[in-house]
Order: C-alpha cells, then structure tokens, then sequence
C-alpha cells in the first residue's frame, strides 16, 4: 500500500519535524492523544496550549508554551544527518548545535536531539542536556498513539520499515536491497560493528576506549558514497578508518607539514613505523600515490568484504572486532608516530 512518507523521502528531517507540528496542531483543534501519548512515551511533560514553531531561532522545532510564549520543548531533527558547529552572534556562544542551543535557552523544559537513520551511527549529541531519541525509541513513543490517523499510521510504519532494515543488516539479510538509501546498508553495518567494537574495548582496553568513544564517527562521504568509520584523526598524527571497501586504512595526517619534501619524509617515516610495529603479511603498504593534507600508508584486512557495493563480514563481526581492537592497541599504545612538531 502506498504510503506518503516513503513517497515524499523518509530521509528529509523536515518531513518529521512537519508531522510533529501537525500532532500540535491537532491538540489545539482539540484532540491531545497524539502529541501527548508521544510526549508522554518520551517522558517530556505536556504543555498546557502548544505552539509548533519550525526553524525557531535556527532551532528545527520549538513547542511554544502559548501562555507566555517561551520554548517549552526543543528537538533537533537528524535522519541522514548530524549536528554541525554553529554561532549565535547576540549571544557570543558557538560550539555543537546541542551544545549552543541549550545555552541560548536555558529555561526550556525539554530538549531531544532525535535521529531517525544513519546520523544515530555518526555520534550522539554533544550538549548533555538533549535527550538522544534513537530509531527505535522513537518508533516506541509512535506505536503508543492510539488514535486512528492515516497519516500518522503511515508515519509508524515508515519508522518500523526503517528499524526492519537496520534488522536485516545486522543478519546480513540481502532480500531487500532496493529498499535502501545510498550508503544505509554500509553505515548500519559498520555502525553496529561501531558500537560491538567499543563494547569490547571497554571490558578489554578502557583506556583505549576513553581515548576513542567521543571520536569515533560513522558516516557516508561523498557523491558515490563512499561509507566510512572513521576512529578519530585529531587524537594523534596517525588515524584510521574503514572505507566503502572494508579495509582498515592507516593514514597520516599531514597538515602540519609545510612543503611537500616535508610531507614525504613524514610518510616514509610512517612506512617504517608500520614495517616495524605490526606482523608482516597483515597488511598492504601504500608507497606512492598523491600526498594532501593526508596519505594512506597502509590498509589491513580485518574480516570485512565488499559483494556488490554492500559490506559484510567474513566470519563474524565478534572476528572482525578482535582484528580492528588488536590493530587500533597498537596505533595508540602511546608510541609516538612521526610529525611535523
């Protein structure tokens, strides 16, 4: 059956917000069930008279307590996306849009950072007051509602479509490919592995694990689009990331180098760092190529394979987690890597 949320693009962050602001408008016409078994569901307390208010001061959707017309509830909508730096000039503040909008407006009653797709992979919110609302949980408060409404029934299954996907990835079940966005199969994929592999840090290397869990991001790349972990370059000259290709890439990042003989010697320093700390035969060395602002110079193989576009593990994503840990232990064991300073 046609459903008009799969129609008009589940992946627009505007479409969500809309239908959030049409469950206020529903309360004002007199029927409260819908906002207030989802709020409820959410545990945000109910406003007396709600007024949606889109783009609010930059913010994607304010609920206005209409008595005195102040924010009572702030959510910041991400599907395929995720929150980017921002500046509100009048109050000198800049930082993450969860970060400055807490700030901005301290007296809300509520704030939910809300992802319904790839961006709950990429990191959650940075300002601790927003409440992260991940699919799933979003899809709770939705199946709470009871009033009979098309759209929103639409809105529910479109949301339970997209929890049944994240399902089929996870048990490498290929029989709906067609249904996925650009880069949806290869970010669930990795995101779970995200999450299994900082599990594991955590009963295993914490230190390792505090060093990375604020850095480590999963997120599409590109027009192809290339799909990518990245484990967090600013920590240290040598970074790493899993591309589209299931490879863990070792990188250099060279922006401190200043000319390119510079930036040569860095990378051949790199080579050597690598020849000398990890087993031959584990990876693949990466001596020519471009030189940017970074270089890869070497990629391992860590049980993941690409069939089709598509990654999926070659024995198991437990077998693909003790791979990455034992590789990741041995770029940050607090050795140094060669640098421009």
């Amino acid at each position: 059956m046609a459903n008009i949320i799969e129609s008009i693009g589940y992946s627009l962050g505007k479409l969500h917000v809309g239908l959030i602001a049409y469950l206020c408008d529903l309360f004002r016409e007199g029927n409260p069930e819908p906002l207030g078994s989802l709020l409820t569901e959410l545990h945000v307390p109910l406003p007396q008279n709600p007024i949606p208010a889109r783009e609010w001061n930059s913010v994607d959707l304010a609920i206005l307590d209409a008595s005195t017309w102040t924010p009572h509830l702030l959510i910041e909508m991400k599907v395929d996306d995720h929150e980017h730096y921002t500046r509100r000039k009048r109050e000198k503040l800049h930082g993450h849009q969860t970060v400055v909008y807490a700030q901005a407006f301290p007296d809300c009653k509520a704030y939910l950072y809300v992802t319904l797709g790839m961006g709950e992979f990429f990191a959650p919110p940075q300002g601790e007051r927003f409440c992260w609302i991940r699919t799933r949980r979003f899809l709770k408060a939705l199946e709470a509602i009871r009033t009979p409404d098309h759209l929103i029934e639409n809105w529910r299954e479109s949301v339970q479509r997209e929890v049944d996907r994240q399902d089929r990835v996870a048990q490498l079940d290929r029989s709906d490919l067609s249904k996925y966005r650009a880069g949806s199969w290869n970010v669930y994929l990795l995101g779970f592995l995200k999450e299994a592999l900082l599990e594991r840090l955590g009963q295993t290397a914490p230190t390792l694990l505090e060093m990375l869990s604020e850095t480590c991001t999963c997120y599409t790349y590109g027009t192809r689009p290339d799909t990518i972990l990245n484990f967090g370059w600013a920590k240290c000259p040598a970074y790493m990331e899993i591309t589209y290709n299931g490879r863990l890439h070792l990188k250099m990042n060279l922006e401190g180098f200043k000319t390119l003989p510079d930036k040569q010697r860095g990378v051949a320093a790199a080579i050597e760092t690598v020849v000398q700390r990890y087993p031959e035969g584990t990876y693949k060395l990466h001596e020519g190529g471009k030189i940017g602002k970074s270089k890869t110079v070497a990629s391992f193989e860590v049980g993941l394979a690409q069939r089709d576009g598509y990654l999926e593990f070659e024995s198991s994503q437990d077998d693909a987690c003790a791979k990455i840990a034992s590789i990741l232990q041995i770029v940050h064991d607090g050795r140094p890597w060669p640098s421009a300073v």
